[in-house]
């Protein structure tokens, strides 16, 4: 069985990478984690993928807050039609 290929390289060694940086931990624990557990060492471009993994986050979040912003942007536009239409009521 083989991994799906990414830009970056292949999928397993990202995610690898990217659970290693979850919990805190770098190059010299992954490289100890993979002896413990009898696996292959991390892969030789370790560092290297922290760029995707970031760039990936960096992306992600940001669409989040923008959908965030557009959702408040949406409510407070409701807010001030319900407040309008309050004011023209009692008017």
């Amino acid at each position: 069985m083989t991994s799906n290929s990414v830009p970056a390289g292949y999928e397993v060694n990202l995610r690898f990478v990217y659970g290693m940086r979850c919990i805190g931990i770098g190059k010299s624990a992954a490289q100890t984690f993979c002896a413990l557990m009898n696996l292959p060492p991390p892969p030789a471009k370790f560092e290297r993928l922290y760029t995707p993994i970031f760039n990936a986050l960096e992306t992600a979040s940001s669409r989040s807050m923008g959908l965030r912003a557009a959702g408040i942007i949406l409510l407070e536009e409701r807010a001030i039609s319900h407040v309008k239409a309050e004011l023209l009521v009692w008017v």
